[in-house]
């Protein structure tokens, strides 16, 4: 009996880890974002600003028509162009006493 709730155990789980893995945050005004927010997901829109890379990330502003968000992604087969509207999906953190958001997904925006 133990065996059975434990298969059955393990198969709900995959299953809910499979249902809830392609959900994405729901869109989030630049101007709700907040310390509040710090440690949620988020997906937010707006036109590339200010776009510096390294050799460890590439930090750039994600500028809405009424407020901006500091923004970097560690990942470097994101193609992020100055100038280029985005849909981006991350997590809100604060660094340096700022809020921002770490990308981990971005798409162009059409």
């Amino acid at each position: 009996m133990k065996t059975t709730s434990t298969a059955v155990l393990a198969a709900t789980g995959l299953l809910l880890m499979y249902h809830t893995a392609g959900i994405q945050p729901e869109k989030t005004e630049i101007d709700d974002i907040t310390r509040e927010k710090v440690g949620e997901k988020a997906t937010v829109q707006g036109e590339i600003k200010n776009l510096t890379t390294t050799q460890e990330a590439t930090f750039f502003t994600i500028e809405s028509k009424n407020s901006s968000l500091k923004s970097v992604t560690f990942r470097k087969d994101l193609l992020l162009v100055e100038g280029l509207n985005i849909t981006a999906q991350g997590r809100i953190t604060i660094h340096r006493g700022e809020t921002e958001i770490i990308i981990n997904r971005a798409k162009t925006r059409t």
